[in-house]
C-alpha cells in the first residue's frame, strides 16, 4: 500500500486546520497530531503523525505513521 500524501493548512491556531489526504479534504476532524524532530546529539530521531476523523455513519477513521531513525 502506498503512503498517503498529507497536507495540513493552519491559518489560525484557534481554528480547525484544513487536512487533505491524497488531495481529499478530511471533514469532521477529531484529532490531528504531528511530531517532527531533528536528530538529537546521538543522531536519533522519532517522527510521527496521526489524524482521526469521523467518516460515513459517524465511524471513526484514522491515518498515521511513525518513523524512527539513527543517523
Amino acid at each position: 500500500m502506498d503512503k498517503p500524501h498529507i497536507r495540513i493548512e493552519i491559518d489560525d491556531i484557534g481554528k480547525v486546520p484544513a487536512v487533505y489526504i491524497d488531495d481529499k479534504r478530511m471533514d469532521s476532524l477529531v484529532r490531528v497530531n504531528v511530531n517532527w524532530n531533528t536528530a538529537d546529539q546521538d543522531g536519533v530521531k522519532l517522527n510521527s503523525y496521526s489524524i482521526e476523523a469521523l467518516g460515513d455513519n459517524s465511524t471513526q477513521q484514522g491515518f498515521g505513521q511513525q518513523a524512527y531513525s539513527k543517523l
